[in-house]
C-alpha cells in the first residue's frame, strides 16, 4: 500500500495568513512528509476562490521537485478540460523530468461553472474535451510529431518537447465518482482516482477493463481515507477546537457542488446544524488504533474479487485557517504508529 497526503492550500479571508508565510509553511510540511516516510504528496487544483484554493498547482510541483528526492508528486486533481492538452503535455513532461520520474498525473472533469466561464470554455464540452484530451496527451508523450483532428482540437505535425522521463509516460489517474466516469477511466486505460463510496463504481471499472482484455490487477485504485487527525487527546475536545474550520472546509465544498447543480446541497439555515453534525463524520479523529480500524474498514469496503485499492489518499492537513505547524504532532504520530502498518497491506 502506498500512502499519500493531499494538499489544497486554502487561506480563508477570516483567518488569513500573509501569503508568503502561508506558502512557505505548506512547502515545509510537504517536504517533511518525505522525511516521515510517506510515499506521495498530492496537490489539487481550483481557480478563482476567495481562499486561493489550489491556485498555482504547477508552481508548487516545481518547488517540490527542487526540494525533495524520493517522494512521488501527483495532481489530485488537475481540471483537464480547462486547458489545451498539448500545453498540459508540455508542462507535465517538464515536471516529470525535474522530478526525476516521480510524477503521478490525476485528471478530472471539473464541476465549478465559474472556472469554465471565466476561461471561456463551455462547460457542456467537458466530456468531449476530456475524451479527446486523453488521446492527445498520450500521443504527445509517445510520438515525435503529433497530428489530430477531432471535434474540439485540431492540429498537424506539432513537435511536443520534452518527453516525460517515465516510459511510455507517467501514471495517469482519472477522477471518477460515477459509473460513467469509471468506464471512461477504464476505456482510456487510466488508473482510477476514486471519488465515491459506491461499490458499483469500482466493479464497473474492473469489469470494463476485463471486457477490453486488460488484467485488472495491473491497474491501481486510490482510496480516499478522509481527513485524519491522529492524536491521543479526547476526539470530541479536538473536534470542538477545529469545528469552525472544518465547517468552513466542508461548507465550501457543499457550495461548490450546489453551484454545479446539485439541489440537495442548497442549504437552508435550519439545515446548517444538521450539516455540521454530518461534517463531524468526515473528520477521522482518534488514536492510532482507532485510525487503523477505520482505514481497514475503508479498504475492505472497496474490495472487488480479492483486489483491494493499493494507493491511499489521506488529508492529514489541518482544516483551513489553522496553521500546519499546529498539526505536526498528528503527522508524526501517524507516521510512527500507523504508516508502517498500512504500507505493508
Amino acid at each position: 500500500m502506498r500512502v499519500g497526503v493531499q494538499f489544497d492550500w486554502r487561506n480563508p479571508p477570516q483567518w488569513r495568513m500573509p501569503w508568503d508565510k502561508f506558502y512557505r509553511e505548506q512547502i515545509e510540511a510537504m517536504c517533511y512528509l518525505e522525511d516521515l516516510g510517506f510515499d506521495i504528496v498530492w496537490v489539487s487544483e481550483h481557480h478563482f476562490t476567495a481562499d486561493g484554493q489550489g491556485s498555482g498547482l504547477e508552481a508548487f510541483m516545481g518547488v517540490l521537485a527542487a526540494k525533495t528526492k524520493r517522494i512521488r508528486v501527483g495532481t489530485y486533481i488537475k481540471i483537464f478540460p480547462l486547458f489545451h492538452p498539448l500545453l498540459v503535455a508540455e508542462e507535465m513532461a517538464v515536471l516529470d523530468n525535474l522530478l526525476g520520474g516521480r510524477l503521478e498525473l490525476g485528471l478530472g472533469l471539473g464541476y465549478r461553472p465559474v472556472e469554465f466561464s471565466v476561461l471561456g470554455v463551455p462547460v457542456k464540452q467537458r466530456s468531449s474535451r476530456m475524451e479527446e484530451g486523453l488521446e492527445i496527451l498520450k500521443l504527445a508523450w509517445t510520438q515525435d510529431k503529433v497530428s489530430y483532428h477531432g471535434r474540439r482540437f485540431s492540429f498537424d505535425n506539432v513537435d511536443v518537447q520534452p518527453k516525460p522521463l517515465q516510459k511510455p509516460h507517467p501514471p495517469i489517474w482519472y477522477g471518477a465518482r460515477s459509473v460513467v466516469g469509471a468506464r471512461r477511466a477504464a476505456r482510456h486505460r487510466c488508473h482510477l482516482a476514486l471519488a465515491s463510496a459506491d461499490p458499483q463504481v469500482v466493479s464497473t471499472y474492473y469489469e470494463t477493463l476485463e471486457e477490453m482484455g486488460e488484467d485488472p490487477a495491473q491497474y491501481h485504485i486510490t482510496g480516499g481515507a478522509g481527513t485524519i487527525t491522529c492524536t491521543y487527546e479526547d476526539p470530541e475536545k479536538v473536534w470542538q477546537q477545529i469545528r469552525p474550520h472544518a465547517a468552513y472546509r466542508w461548507g465550501m465544498y457543499d457550495e461548490m457542488m450546489a453551484d454545479a447543480g446539485d439541489p440537495l446541497l442548497r442549504l437552508q439555515e435550519d439545515a446548517q446544524a444538521a450539516r455540521e453534525r454530518e461534517y463531524r463524520g468526515y473528520e477521522l479523529i482518534g488514536d492510532p488504533e482507532t485510525i487503523l480500524r477505520a482505514l481497514e474498514m475503508v479498504r475492505e469496503a472497496r474490495a472487488w474479487k480479492g483486489l483491494k485499492f493499493d494507493t491511499m489518499i489521506t488529508a492529514c492537513t489541518p482544516p483551513p485557517g489553522l496553521s500546519i505547524k499546529e498539526f505536526i504532532s498528528s503527522y508524526e504520530l501517524f507516521a510512527k504508529e500507523v504508516l508502517p502498518i498500512i504500507q505493508k497491506w
